[in-house]
């Protein structure tokens, strides 16, 4: 995104003058600021949903537990999502806006948002999936679950995204389609749940 941005802002001032480089540095600054607020609010919403999703768990096994169901498969999956649940401060995010120091900033969040969603939808199934098996044996129903987010190579993404900057841009686009789709993913297992235990 800052590279397409610094692409037009060449676009816009003629070569030689004074103002060619002011635009350059600009738009520069104007696509990093946008990136910055662009992570703060990913990391933010991420949290907010792993923070959910921790809590779901919990009464998951807990209503096992009052049902006298095996708990232990599920309580190990939850230590192990809770693992892979931790992310950096959202508000370190806006250290992106800083000349050179914001650049290393921009690649280690967006490291964290290209792992975490992954590892975070593969242990939601697996926990899902678990939670299904105990719930069929104490009579009750079965939630299907089938990750929706690809795992992606930060390395390459990372790569591509220097040799060619408007790569940002598409690289943003995966994570949020394919996040919101895990959040759709997870309401409709929310609703199925929730019919299920209406119909005991």
């Amino acid at each position: 995104m800052a590279g397409l941005l610094a692409l037009v802002s060449v676009l816009l001032f003629v070569p030689g003058t004074g103002g060619w480089a002011l635009g350059y540095v600009l738009m520069y600054t104007a696509g990093f600021c946008f990136m910055a607020v662009l992570n703060f609010k990913l990391l933010r919403r991420l949290r907010g949903h792993f923070e959910r999703e921790a809590m779901l768990r919990q009464a998951l096994i807990e209503r096992a537990r009052k049902n006298r169901a095996p708990t232990k498969g599920l309580e190990d999956l939850d230590d192990v999502a809770k693992s892979h649940e931790r992310l950096p401060s959202a508000l370190f995010s806006t250290m992106s806006v800083l000349p050179l120091v914001g650049f290393p900033f921009e690649f280690y969040y967006l490291y964290h948002l290209t792992r975490a969603p992954p590892l975070h939808e593969d242990d939601y199934v697996a926990f899902m999936r678990e939670h299904a098996s105990v719930s069929q044996s104490g009579g009750r129903a079965s939630i299907p679950a089938e990750p929706v987010i690809r795992p992606r190579s930060y390395a390459a993404w990372a790569l591509g995204a220097l040799l060619l900057f408007p790569l940002l841009a598409l690289w943003y686009r995966f994570l949020i389609e394919e996040t919101n789709a895990h959040f759709r993913a997870q309401w409709a297992a929310e609703d199925e749940l929730l019919s299920a235990e209406g119909s005991r």
